[in-house]
């Protein structure tokens, strides 16, 4: 509520592709700095669980942008973090991680744990992506028109399109409209 009424629900769904929830990312940091400011300014990153993961085993501090995007705090038109819901939250950009694309090099396996698995080599690290994005690249869904359907913790029709779109029919159906990890597709 309180991002919607600084910006309006509207604008947060043209900017971000998401209709304003409270369980999106953004509103957790907002949760965080009232309840636990003191964490929230002694943390140098904040991750997605994939982005933690990848850290513990020797990747760089980032966020794969189908990921990035489902935190209500992404431009997906632009392709980075969104600077006037940052201001309007009190989040500090610095302190979210780098942008990557799904597949992009983001380090490799840490060489203590190359020790203690036993592994000969230090293997890549690569950034993953959203479970819907790649349920379609999986698929085969990867140009405009083509549709997957996913099913697992929810069900799930995958509409790839040419380009960004929102609308206010988009938002009322709770549609969202977010970067496939098909460069230039959604």
């Amino acid at each position: 509520e309180y991002l919607d009424q600084k910006l309006g629900s509207a604008r947060i769904a043209e900017i971000t592709g998401h209709i304003s929830h409270p369980m999106y990312t953004v509103n957790r940091l907002l949760w965080m700095q009232k309840n636990q400011a003191e964490i929230c300014r002694d943390t140098h990153k904040f991750l997605f669980f994939s982005g933690y993961i990848e850290r513990k085993l020797g990747g760089d501090c980032c966020a794969e942008n189908t990921l990035a995007a489902r935190s209500m705090a992404y431009d997906v038109r632009e392709g980075r973090w969104s600077r006037e819901i940052c201001q309007a939250a009190g989040i500090c950009e610095e302190k979210l991680p780098e942008i990557v694309k799904a597949g992009d090099r983001i380090g490799e396996v840490s060489p203590e744990l190359v020790k203690r698995f036993g592994m000969t080599k230090a293997p890549a690290i690569l950034a993953g992506g959203h479970d819907q994005p790649c349920v379609a690249l999986g698929m085969g869904a990867i140009h405009g028109g083509d549709v997957a359907y996913g099913m697992g913790t929810v069900e799930c029709f995958t509409l790839v399109m040419d380009g960004f779109r929102q609308s206010p029919a988009m938002q009322k159906a709770h549609l969202v409209c977010a970067p496939h990890v098909v460069e230039g597709k959604y």
